[in-house]
C-alpha cells in the first residue's frame, strides 16, 4: 500500500509518515509493530534513488550478517531484529521489525542521533567484539561522546 498511494496526496494515504528522526534511509513508516523505510533520496545523500536502495541492501545484509554471527556458539545471545527487503514497481522498502527497546532499556548504541552513546552492559559488548572480529570490524568511537562500539551506533 505504501508504494500503491505513493503519488497520492499526503490526506488520502492510508499509512502516513513517521517522524522518528534522521534523514537517511528515506521515509518511514511505522505499522504493525514494523518499521518500513522507503528507499528514496530526498536530501541527496546517495546519489539519487539507485543509491538509496543500494544502501537498503546494504543495511539488509549488515543485518544479515550479524544473524550469521549469532548462530556461532560463542556469540549466543547475540539477537538481531526480524528484517527483508520488498521490491515492488521499482520502488525498494526495507522492513525491519521493531525491538522493544527504549530510552530506558536501550544497552548498546544511540538513539539520538550519537547525542548520547550506551555501551552499558559487558556481556553485550563481548558479544558484540566476538561479531566484530568474525566481520573484520574495528572498535570506533560514536560521535565527540568517545564511547568505543564494535557495530553500528544507532
Amino acid at each position: 500500500i505504501i508504494i500503491s498511494e505513493l503519488f497520492l496526496p499526503e490526506a488520502m494515504k492510508t499509512f502516513k509518515e513517521a517522524r522518528i528522526g534522521g534523514i537517511a534511509g528515506g521515509t518511514k513508516f511505522i505499522i504493525q509493530g514494523i518499521l518500513f523505510k522507503l528507499a528514496t533520496d530526498e536530501y541527496d545523500l546517495y546519489g539519487g534513488e539507485d543509491g538509496a536502495a543500494k544502501v537498503a541492501g546494504h543495511d539488509l545484509k549488515g543485518l544479515m550478517a550479524y544473524f550469521q554471527c549469532s548462530l556461532e556458539p560463542d556469540c549466543n545471545g547475540l539477537n538481531v531484529p526480524l528484517g527483508c527487503i520488498i521490491d515492488y514497481r521499482g520502488f525498494r522498502l526495507l522492513a525491519i521489525a521493531i525491538l522493544p527497546i527504549g530510552k530506558t532499556t536501550l544497552k548498546y548504541g544511540s538513539d539520538d542521533g550519537g547525542c548520547t552513546v550506551h555501551n552499558d552492559d559487558e556481556g553485550l559488548f563481548e558479544l558484540m567484539k566476538k561479531a566484530a572480529i568474525k566481520l573484520n570490524l574495528k572498535p570506533h568511537e560514536v560521535s565527540e561522546t568517545g564511547v568505543p562500539l564494535y557495530g553500528p551506533g544507532d
